[in-house]
């Protein structure tokens, strides 16, 4: 168990107002993410105008650098958030299949510098709808595939499955679970354990233990403990890495009025 105290009750009428102001525009009218978009869109202007070669090698490099920076500020960003205690779960209803295939979509068209072969999997056990907070759910797997990203070779393969199981008939609630593997990359033994600590023996990891992409799997674990999942990692050298999340969920019967 954490021993994380939030300094006061963030109402869930001040989670909706965050969220609605970064659905505007999707964001952009936020003054933080500015400057990062407007180099995105400078660079997408001298891509045009540059001939093939050494300078638009070099503006491609800006970009994806550019986009690199983004992803983790914006980690960061829900991470302190997080920590200073300004994150309420807020329970609607989604799609799991849509929510997972929409996040590995979202990172690999906005990562075009990335070589690897996506695979979706899922099957039948996996229900239509269930009462989730999309938004956090989103942005779970949004963090874990962009660390996998930035850890991957380009000549590998990232696989996404969805998979259900110990589904109450009385309750109607079931436990989702979202696998990312990778034959791309592999974790030394001592790194394992370190993404894994508790967050009660790494007070502050968000701005002093953890940087980059390691902040988006910090996000991950942060917003899975919010939601009572579970979170695991396995990685062997040769063989590659694996993420297993475990989301519980109520499911919204098709018949429900």
């Amino acid at each position: 168990m954490s021993n994380f105290e939030p300094p006061y009750s963030y109402t869930a009428e001040e989670e909706r107002a965050y969220r609605s102001a970064l659905s505007i525009g999707n964001g952009i009218s936020d003054e933080l993410k500015l400057p990062f978009l407007a180099i995105l869109g400078y660079s997408d202007m001298l891509m045009e105008s540059v001939e093939p070669g050494p300078d638009q090698d070099c503006v491609r490099q800006i970009r994806i650098n550019t986009t690199r920076l983004l992803e983790s500020f914006l980690s960061y960003r829900e991470l302190k958030r997080i920590e200073a205690g300004k994150f309420c779960v807020l329970q609607s209803f989604g799609s799991p299949l849509e929510i997972a295939y929409e996040a590995l979509d979202l990172l690999f068209s906005g990562y075009p510098q990335y070589r690897l072969t996506p695979v979706f999997h899922h099957d039948d056990t996996v229900p239509r709808l269930i009462h989730v907070d999309e938004f956090a759910l989103r942005e779970i797997l949004r963090s874990l595939i962009f660390f996998a990203l930035e850890r991957c070779r380009d000549d590998g393969r990232l696989r996404l499955l969805v998979h259900s199981d110990d589904y109450a008939e009385k309750s109607g609630r079931v436990r989702v679970d979202f696998i990312v593997d990778t034959d791309s990359f592999d974790l030394m033994p001592m790194e394992v354990a370190r993404l894994q600590l508790p967050f009660d023996q790494a007070p502050g990891q968000a701005s002093r233990e953890f940087g980059g992409a390691e902040q988006s799997l910090l996000l991950c674990r942060r917003l899975v403990h919010l939601l009572s999942g579970s979170f695991s990692l396995t990685s062997q050298i040769g063989s590659g890495t694996r993420f297993e999340l475990r989301i519980p969920a109520k499911i919204i019967r098709e018949n429900a009025n």
